[in-house]
């Protein structure tokens, strides 16, 4: 069940982050309620996944997971721009995932 867990947890998140990014550009209170709804489902969810891996893994995993995908989405949903040197920081948080889950 981790996965499905942890799967679900990363979604709601960037959902919850795509969506508080929407409010802050348009101002829409729709997007807004959007936010606060993903992340209260955030809290639901890494309380879920703890029970499978603990507190500590859970939020390294979660922290790395949601910096890539949010770095993902700024860059190509939102047109943010990335520098070399942030790219070797995402390069080095995937190097960590790696080390973490062996």
């Amino acid at each position: 069940m981790f996965p499905i867990s942890f799967t679900l947890l990363i979604v709601f998140d960037l959902v919850a982050m795509t969506s508080g990014k929407l409010y802050a550009n348009t101002h829409n209170p729709w997007w807004l309620a959007s936010a606060v709804f993903n992340f209260a489902l955030v809290g639901l969810f890494f309380a879920w996944v703890t029970t499978y891996k603990g507190l500590a893994i859970t939020n390294i995993l979660w922290a790395a997971a949601s910096t890539i995908f949010a770095t993902a989405a700024g860059y190509w949903y939102f047109k943010e721009a990335i520098t070399p040197l942030q790219l070797i920081g995402v390069g080095v948080i995937l190097i960590g995932l790696v080390l973490v889950n062996s």
